[in-house]
């Protein structure tokens, strides 16, 4: 899976996102286009406010590539915080505006 390293820093917290393939996306419960946000060392509340990024991002991008997303699913499918990791991965469909 190709991803974006959005944030690092020299203490190992991390946030990527990526796009997930089919048929995984799928096997996940989820449909159209599907990107995950992984974040790792970082709060739920620092998590979240990332994912809205991403979010507002690739839905701003859209519209630079002729095409207008629109969020339809949202959920947070892996969460971890064991021994002090605070390790999380959300996951977030979209449909092309109008085309369904």
């Amino acid at each position: 899976m190709e991803h974006k390293l959005i944030y690092k820093n020299n203490k190992n917290e991390l946030a990527e996102y990526g796009v997930v393939p089919y048929p995984i996306n799928e096997a996940i419960g989820m449909k159209g286009i599907v990107y995950y946000v992984k974040t790792t060392f970082l709060s739920l509340v620092i998590h979240n406010n990332l994912v809205k990024e991403v979010i507002n991002m690739l839905e701003s991008d859209s519209y630079d590539h002729g095409a207008e997303w629109r969020e339809t699913k949202l959920k947070l499918i892996k969460e971890d915080n064991t021994r002090g990791m605070h390790y999380y991965v959300s996951v977030v469909s979209f449909r092309v505006k109008d085309s369904y």
